[in-house]
């Protein structure tokens, strides 16, 4: 079964019965985007060409375009240099114990999260201990004072289909986390007996933390959801598998192809028909009628415009970069290489730094809102709920916006110059501590001869 955006009847229809206003306005622009996520719309589906016996119709070749640019970030930002601590201690030990590996794995709900223009991180409770789960667009329905949640779980062997409602309640001035359980087929509602269904959490933090990319959201200006990363590109998408699948044609239209006089065919001995079975599949053709008859052998051997096509290609992998924010040299195409990132030019493109950091922000304030709930909801069903829940910190791992050989040369430049001191090259590249590096440059007694420095800095 297919995943749709579009939320389920019975789910709308029971929010709307408590009276919590679902919020439905997303759905058709997270289905579109989706369409273009997965390559199942109208511009893949529907490409017709001439075949023997008519029209037929193919599904048009693609790069995946938008799913390469919804991977790209969690690549650049959820890398597992990334880490999550606190300066509080005792946060900081619930961290190593319930957030282990979360940055690892929120990969690809970071990238399903910014194809669909939104993903959240809930708080749950089982046992008087707190985790984070991930829910995807298709799963969120943003209602009054909070978010309702759709999964699928299974209990004591059964499967159920599970609405949980996250919000604040005004009486008790605290968020609850109320679950419903129902049967696949009928929705009819059971109750089990594991399964809290009304669950106050005792703090006064939200329960959960929408993630989105860093985009306005034009289409509903008030809704909590955001808009897909490559909501503004999507031309530059279809350029993009234009010039793929021109590519494709270049190729497969150049192939050589024979035509010559039906009489060289061999024919079956009792109903006279013509045998093609031997024959290399669309190479050799019946021949072609002409006025005065059946033409002689020819052969088509056509040029062909590949390189052409690769240089649309790079035009149309710079355009869509640009359109979604990592700048116009970061996708290339060549015949040696392939596909490939550009990660060499990432230290000098402003535009994917700006970028990185805009997300980093979001993300890290999304992780720190969860992290800081959940926290808070494991204290206080403890008994122990801090005056003060403590902030997490994220270091992001920058490595890939730097480019070490091209600071090397930078440095290397410098010293060269007289700008920077020759001790500080060893210190940064090669380990040394201060005393050592300073004593071998000759900048302190008993230090390398100039000449020899130079030689193996390579500035001789």
């Amino acid at each position: 079964m297919g995943i749709s955006c579009e939320k389920p009847e019975w789910a709308i229809e029971i929010l709307d019965k408590e009276g919590l206003r679902p919020d439905k306005s997303m759905d058709n622009e997270q289905a579109s985007w989706w369409s273009w996520f997965t390559c199942d719309n109208d511009y893949y589906n529907d490409l017709a060409y001439d075949a023997p016996g008519g029209i037929d119709v193919c599904k048009r070749l693609s790069l995946r375009p938008a799913r390469m640019v919804a991977d790209e970030i969690p690549s650049l930002v959820m890398t597992s240099e990334t880490t999550i601590s606190s300066d509080d201690a005792s946060m900081n030990k619930w961290i190593d114990g319930r957030m282990h590996g979360f940055i690892e794995a929120s990969a690809d709900f970071i990238s399903l999260a910014f194809a669909l223009g939104s993903g959240c991180w809930a708080v749950s409770l089982a046992g008087g201990e707190a985790s984070i789960v991930p829910y995807h667009a298709w799963q969120m329905v943003p209602v009054r004072n909070g978010m309702a949640l759709l999964a699928h779980t299974t209990i004591a062997g059964e499967r159920l289909d599970q609405l949980q409602v996250h919000a604040l309640d005004h009486e008790t001035g605290t968020w609850h986390i109320r679950t419903r359980l129902f049967e696949p087929s009928s929705h009819r509602e059971v109750s089990v007996d594991e399964v809290n269904p009304d669950y106050d959490t005792l703090q006064e933090l939200p329960t959960y933390a929408v993630v989105r990319p860093s985009k306005a959201n034009t289409h509903e200006l008030y809704s909590p959801l955001g808009v897909s990363i490559y909501e503004d590109a999507i031309d530059s998408i279809r350029m993009v598998d234009e010039a793929f699948n021109q590519l494709f044609w270049q190729v497969r239209v150049s192939l050589p192809r024979v035509f010559f006089d039906e009489q060289g065919v061999r024919r079956d001995s009792k109903t006279g028909e013509a045998d093609w079975a031997g024959s290399v599949d669309q190479v050799v053709f019946r021949p072609m009628q002409t006025a005065s008859g059946s033409m002689p052998v020819t052969v088509y051997n056509p040029s062909t415009h590949v390189s052409d096509m690769v240089d649309a290609l790079n035009c149309a992998l710079s355009t869509l970069g640009l359109k979604c924010g990592f700048g116009q040299q970061y996708w290339s195409f060549d015949l040696a290489s392939g596909l490939k990132t550009a990660t060499e030019v990432v230290s000098a493109n402003s535009v994917l730094m700006r970028t990185i950091r805009r997300n980093e922000k979001l993300i890290g304030g999304a992780i720190d809102d969860v992290a800081r709930a959940a926290y808070s909801c494991e204290s206080a069903l403890s008994g122990a709920a801090p005056a003060d829940v403590p902030h997490v910190r994220i270091d992001w791992d920058d490595s890939v916006m730097t480019d070490d050989k091209a600071d090397r040369d930078m440095m290397k430049d410098d010293i060269s110059r007289g700008l920077c001191p020759r001790w500080m090259y060893l210190v940064a590249y090669y380990g040394m501590d201060e005393a050592k590096a300073r004593a071998f440059t000759g900048e302190a007694e008993g230090g390398a001869s100039q000449a020899a420095l130079d030689a193996s800095l390579g500035l001789a």
